[in-house]
């Protein structure tokens, strides 16, 4: 994130990343040892691993990775801001009319590169 220039969307993705390291990846951890623990331990014992616990845990981190990727799309591209931008201007000014000049009135007429090049001298 470094090489990017602050945004909303960099301070976003850096929050993001606080929290996956500070709080979701340790807890991951945590219960990933303790079901490793528990497995490794007599058959009689391992049927103490709560699945559930576990599946939530993994849950978190897909759920902050996945949160993480789709920042991205809540960041408008230049192109959605330019559209807005023209359609604004185009309503601001609703009564006006716009008058083409034909800058070359000489080769009017001309549709397509055929017949352009047809009236070359």
């Amino acid at each position: 994130m470094d090489n990017y220039n602050p945004s909303v969307y960099t301070e976003r993705v850096n929050e993001a990343i606080q929290i996956l390291r500070g709080e979701v990846m340790p807890n991951f951890a945590h219960k990933v040892e303790s079901a490793v623990d528990i497995l490794s331990l007599p058959s009689s014992v391992t049927d103490k691993v709560d699945e559930n616990d576990f599946i939530d845990a993994s849950r978190l981190v897909y759920n902050g990775v996945r949160g993480h990727s789709k920042f991205e799309e809540d960041v408008d591209s230049d192109i959605e801001w330019e559209i807005m931008d023209v359609r604004a201007s185009n309503q601001l000014r609703p009564d006006s009319t716009t008058t083409e000049i034909d800058e070359y009135p000489e080769i009017s007429g001309i549709t397509n590169t055929r017949e352009a090049m047809e009236k070359l001298p």
